[in-house]
């Protein structure tokens, strides 16, 4: 799996990078070891989809990976990279998030958002 997910404690920011062709069993293993991290590590998650390739997911293993999604409650997830087509898949793992779910373009303006509001 070329996809990883690493914390940057100095910035306070979980950092998670799709890459390639991400299968069921790519996600699953991602989010388990997302799962395996402490809470207070993905309140603030920046995920960067600029080197996921277009998934062709149908709408079963859609709605599969979008009940698996790990979610932390009061948790912000700034998203990056996103072609139009991944954004519309990406709505479908943020739908439960509401605002604390954004698209950038810059990860600077995603880390200033993660940012804001941080004690």
């Amino acid at each position: 799996m070329k996809s990883e997910a690493w914390y940057d404690k100095e910035q306070g920011i979980l950092f998670v990078q799709f890459a390639g062709n991400v299968s069921v069993e790519d996600f699953r293993e991602l989010n388990a070891k997302l799962t395996a991290m402490p809470s207070e590590y993905r309140l603030r998650t920046l995920v960067d989809l600029s080197e996921l390739s277009n998934p062709l997911w149908d709408k079963e293993t859609r709605q599969m990976l979008a009940s698996e999604t790990t979610h932390t409650e009061g948790s912000k997830v700034a998203l990056i990279g996103a072609s139009p087509f991944i954004r519309v898949l990406a709505r479908v793992f943020t739908k439960r998030e509401k605002d604390s779910a954004k698209f950038f373009k810059t990860e600077q303006d995603a880390i200033k958002w993660l940012k804001e509001g941080k004690s």
